[in-house]
């Protein structure tokens, strides 16, 4: 017995399978940058930071490459009573703040902005950890990077009232009065000589990103194949016998 092709059916399965087979695309696309972003990460932690020394011209182009990140070390001073509280913010499951703030490279070398780290709630105050504000000379080495991109549910900067959610350093230089700052921030891990105590926690846990888009994408090609098959047996099977 001839049956007819179900027109609206039809239509909401390949819908369906279109939509579902986008998705996997997309996760097989994530896939490949994640798969190159951790041979990045990976390539760059095998070298020695210190001989790979930037300046803020070294930083800028960072933003250039692909992906956007270099392991290496700063020499200069910084700028704390120009400091930044980057929050809310947990380390260990505690609320707190990231402290971004300007570092001028030694030599000329222009300035840029140094996550420094994590503190507590409090430790906001930069009053109570003065023995870690000083004017020396340093050494850091860290990741160079673009900063975390905000989400749609981070609130917006504001300035005027000393209240960070997000790194912007375009915002940031022009409250510090330092226009130009990279957009490249520089995430500490170790600094000499080192500072006094627990804090800042400095960024020094080598985390690789989570690569999980190989199941995701799996996933999404399994279900678009489901609901073909659900289309099939539901229009195209085996009928039962009417009594």
């Amino acid at each position: 017995m001839k049956r007819d092709i179900p027109m609206g059916g039809t239509i909401f399965m390949l819908a369906g399978v279109a939509a579902l087979c986008w998705l996997g695309h997309w996760q097989t696309e994530r896939l490949q940058w994640k798969n190159a972003l951790v041979q990045r990460i990976e390539s760059e932690y095998s070298r020695n930071p210190l001989d790979n020394a930037f300046d803020a011209d070294a930083i800028k182009a960072i933003e250039q490459e692909t992906p956007p990140i270099a392991y290496g070390s700063l020499r200069g001073q910084f700028h704390h009573e120009f400091e930044i509280l980057i929050g809310p913010r947990t380390h260990d499951g505690k609320p707190g703040y990231h402290i971004v703030t300007p570092f001028s490279v030694a030599g000329g070398g222009g300035r840029v902005l140094v996550n420094r780290g994590w503190v507590p709630l409090d430790l906001a105050d930069p009053v109570k950890r003065l023995e870690n504000q000083g004017e020396e000379m340093v050494t850091l080495t860290g990741m160079a990077r673009l900063p975390d991109k905000p989400n749609p549910f981070t609130p917006h900067n504001d300035p005027k009232n000393h209240t960070w959610y997000s790194v912007n350093a375009e915002d940031i230089g022009i409250a510090a009065n330092m226009p130009g700052l990279p957009s490249v921030v520089f995430y500490a891990e170790t600094q000499d000589p080192p500072i006094s105590g627990d804090y800042p926690v400095m960024q020094a846990e080598r985390k690789i990103p989570n690569n999980n888009h190989l199941q995701y994408a799996i996933f999404w090609y399994t279900m678009a194949a489901l609901f073909v098959l659900i289309y099939l047996l539901r229009f195209f099977g085996p009928q039962k016998n009417k009594q």
